[in-house]
């Protein structure tokens, strides 16, 4: 079984990017799939808890708020609805500071409270997290030196930048094929890998969906002389650990 570590797939008539949820879960199982159904916003989060009721053995469920969505959020009723829905969830997140979308000191400064505000939550729950970081590094790795929580940074894009963050980190690689992805490959313990989609992002110019996430299993087996159930099986382990659950 492969493990989609992070992909967005909501359940809901306003959402146009999955009209054919059914069909992309179906795939999904003839693929062998599970994956991490992750929200952003209070409203796509209580979309994704809606396709993770519909689907209880294809998904697991993480929501949050991410930087793209803390300028415009209630902080106070997003932290509320995760708090109200903790024991529905494996993970928080979409969370973390995006400086590549968002120039302003103002912009920064909000996303850096909600982020500081959702790190504090995941702590006293016992949450992991899952971390988005464009052109942020740095702050991002200080931020989270403050905070003694598990970390998934999902889809990262400077490959250096895994040596600032603290211990505790693992590291989703995607469908993404670039130098980055190879570097990470290379340099991130085998231990700290996971594969994402982020769907339905990264894919080729065209939407993506998680029984794509085999090509990722497949690229890390090769580049480590592996079988590709070798790595499925160390990426559940992976999983295991980073979620608490036993492999």
């Amino acid at each position: 079984m492969f493990l989609d570590a992070h992909c967005h797939l909501e359940r809901g008539k306003k959402h146009p990017l999955y009209p054919d949820l059914d069909a992309v879960v179906e795939r999904m199982r003839c693929a062998r799939v599970k994956a991490v159904n992750t929200g952003h916003n209070i409203e796509a989060n209580h979309r994704v808890l809606e396709a993770c009721a519909d689907y209880q053995n294809d998904f697991f469920a993480a929501i949050g708020t991410s930087p793209h969505d803390a300028g415009s959020c209630k902080l106070d009723d997003e932290l509320a609805y995760v708090r109200r829905n903790a024991r529905r969830i494996i993970a928080i997140g979409e969370i973390g500071l995006d400086y590549h979308y968002f120039k302003k000191d103002a912009e920064h400064k909000r996303q850096q409270a909600v982020f500081e505000a959702m790190l504090a939550l995941a702590e006293e729950l016992g949450k992991p997290v899952v971390v988005h970081s464009r052109e942020a590094e740095r702050e991002v790795a200080e931020t989270l030196k403050s905070f003694k929580v598990k970390v998934l940074l999902h889809c990262l894009q400077k490959p250096e930048a895994a040596k600032w963050m603290p211990e505790g980190c693992w590291f989703s690689l995607p469908t993404l094929k670039n130098d980055c992805r190879v570097k990470l490959i290379e340099t991130v313990p085998f231990e700290r890998l996971l594969a994402e989609t982020d769907s339905p992002f990264l894919w080729r110019g065209g939407r993506n969906e998680p029984a794509n996430v085999a090509e990722v299993y497949e690229t890390v087996a090769q580049a480590k002389g592996l079988g590709v159930g070798e790595v499925e099986g160390a990426f559940w382990r992976n999983a295991g650990e980073l979620f608490s659950w036993r492999a």
